[in-house]
């Protein structure tokens, strides 16, 4: 008959499977189904889902799950023209382009595996914001601000300037630039689509020197004789004569809008400079600036 084990024997034993070293924590990367689940394979970027032009962005990407510290760098794709992305994760700046981007993070300098995840960013146009814009088909000033004339002109041939006897209207809807305005057409704005000129009705008002005004005033361009004005051809197109002469041209282009834009005809010694450079639209006869 077999003698029953001493009892300090036992207790012995069972003191020993109490104070055994536990386990270690297996943490990510453990299959087992009681286990710390695997490491994340993707980032959170904290985008918004709709962006518009102009929109600022301040976003934080991060790696769910994953307390501990961690470095971020843009490795790669086409990152939305304006935005940066800074080491701590953090990406920001004023969206300045319309387009779908997609770009890569690398999150690395971790306890688990690197990540590289993509996101993609489309930046649309505020709809709201559209307006009807009218340019030209060619830059007429002689001075430094060449191709930036707001207002179409033509020059009447005399003396050996530039002659400049014919000028097209362009027309078409825009969206303004980085700098929120509506410009008609010009400075920053961004263009949408052509608006046929035979969807307008084009209203014209011809002004002219009243009877006791100097012809030679430098706020508008002389109009003092009448024999051969400049004309409206039609889509679009004015023609100079030999006289000068000042249009006012409102466009009704429904539904997209209307539009106002002074065509002129001006002597060889005059240049235009616009209303767009915050002063009087002329600059004294003789000082042109061939260019």
């Amino acid at each position: 008959m077999r003698r029953p084990r001493p009892l300090r024997w036992t207790l012995i034993a069972a003191l020993a499977a109490s104070t055994a070293c536990p386990t270690e924590d297996p943490g990510f990367g453990v299959d087992d189904d009681d286990a710390t689940p695997a490491p994340p394979s993707q980032l959170d970027f904290g985008l918004p889902e709709d962006s518009l032009l102009g929109d600022e962005i301040l976003a934080t990407v991060r790696v769910p799950g994953y307390g501990g510290a961690a470095s971020f760098f843009y490795v790669g794709g086409e990152l939305p023209p304006g935005l940066r992305v800074s080491a701590n994760g953090v990406i920001e700046g004023r969206l300045e382009a319309r387009g779908t981007y997609t770009f890569s993070i690398q999150a690395t300098e971790m306890t688990i595996p690197d990540i590289v995840d993509e996101a993609s960013i489309t930046v649309e146009l505020d709809g709201a914001k559209l307006h009807l814009g009218v340019v030209h088909d060619r830059p007429t000033t002689l001075t430094a601000e060449r191709g930036l004339q707001y207002d179409p002109w033509m020059r009447i041939q005399a003396e050996g300037a530039p002659e400049m006897t014919e000028i097209t209207l362009d027309v078409g809807t825009y969206h303004p630039g980085l700098n929120g305005e509506n410009d008609g057409g010009w400075v920053d704005d961004i263009r949408i689509e052509t608006v046929p000129i035979s969807a307008c009705t084009v209203t014209l008002s011809d002004w002219v020197v009243p009877d006791d005004a100097d012809c030679n005033e430098n706020d508008r361009p002389p109009h003092c004789v009448d024999d051969d004005p400049m004309t409206y051809a039609g889509d679009g197109r004015f023609v100079t004569g030999d006289d000068t002469g000042h249009y006012e041209v409102h466009l009704d282009c429904a539904p997209y809008g209307t539009a106002d834009v002074r065509v002129l005809a001006v002597p060889p010694g005059w240049c235009p400079l616009g209303d767009h450079y915050g002063g009087p639209p002329w600059q004294a006869p003789g000082a042109c600036e061939p260019g």
